[in-house]
């Protein structure tokens, strides 16, 4: 029946660590054939750093992953999370297969041992979510592309109480079955909606959050490339593909995937100034006035571009 969990039929166990059954959780992922390059450097990356994973190659994956995706609800997140609880009977740290472990994630063994339910990175929870982008510009005559940034995006909202998520990484214990059965049973109920969002309606309107111990986790365990200030822990390298409007909750449902009346304005409380440029390599903030470059400052962290410093 739609919204039900069911097997991960036809799907092969890719990879696993050997010693996964000596830990307090497991790291699982999942991947079509078409992406197993990722795969392999996602493997590499867990193997060096002598963590527990299992990794699946499966047939498909639902659209609410990707447009491209297709109706069969087994290859979804929520599904495929519980398939892992039924095997392994440990915590599961999903992941996207494109993502690469820079180092040893010392805050999910914090949560494996304090009994936290559930754990995911949270624009709502995150007082400073500020990110940035490269701009091409022309230095010395060439045409530079990876080394000034500018502000490009933020969610000045603050509500931890309700959830937007980046959902590349994920930690469910199996007392958050309810939270994936709410999840599975709404990303059936809107198949074209892509399911970060729905985990987002989920969580805020369904969920009874009291079930669950939750946890919001920093930057650094979701790290994505515009966030160029946090040093990545568990890192996705390239920024996800444009988001196709036609699969925002909102313009599908014609509801908002949280509540409005409980929500706050912030102040921006980035580490820069958002009408700054950042020089990478100089590693100084400027703006340009009338064509004339204005120093700001030095900058007085450090900067992580392509997971390294």
């Amino acid at each position: 029946m739609p919204g039900e969990f069911c097997s991960l039929h036809g799907s092969s166990l890719y990879a696993q660590s050997s010693k996964h059954q000596e830990s307090p959780f497991i790291i699982a992922a999942m991947f079509t054939g078409n992406r197993r390059e990722h795969a392999d450097r996602l493997k590499n990356s867990l193997e060096t750093l002598a963590l527990p994973f299992v990794i699946y190659e499966v047939p498909t994956i639902h659209r609410s992953i990707s447009k491209a995706g297709t109706d069969d609800i087994a290859f979804c997140k929520p599904n495929f999370i519980n398939f892992v609880h039924q095997q392994y009977e440990l915590p599961v740290l999903y992941v996207d297969a494109d993502v690469v472990f820079r180092e040893r994630p010392t805050k999910i063994y914090e949560l494996a041992a304090d009994d936290t339910g559930f754990a995911i990175y949270n624009w709502f929870g995150d007082v400073a979510n500020d990110g940035y982008a490269p701009v091409p510009v022309i230095i010395d005559g060439e045409r530079v592309s990876d080394r000034i940034y500018e502000f490009s995006h933020s969610i000045d909202i603050y509500d931890p109480t309700q959830l937007i998520v980046s959902g590349a990484t994920q930690y469910y214990t199996p007392d958050a079955r309810p939270l994936l059965q709410g999840w599975l049973s709404a990303i059936a109920r809107f198949p074209n909606v892509a399911d970060d969002e729905v985990l987002d309606y989920t969580y805020n309107f369904i969920f009874q959050k009291a079930l669950v111990r939750t946890y919001w986790w920093s930057k650094e365990y979701s790290r994505y490339p515009w966030w160029i200030h946090s040093k990545p822990i568990i890192d996705h390298p390239q920024s996800p593909a444009e988001f196709d409007s036609s699969r925002h909750f909102k313009n599908v449902t014609g509801q908002e995937r949280y509540k409005t009346d409980s929500l706050s304005r912030r102040p921006p409380q980035g580490p820069f100034p958002r009408d700054c440029l950042i020089d990478t390599q100089e590693k100084c903030l400027f703006r340009v006035n009338d064509g004339a470059i204005e120093l700001v400052d030095r900058l007085k962290i450090d900067l992580w571009i392509g997971g390294r410093m």
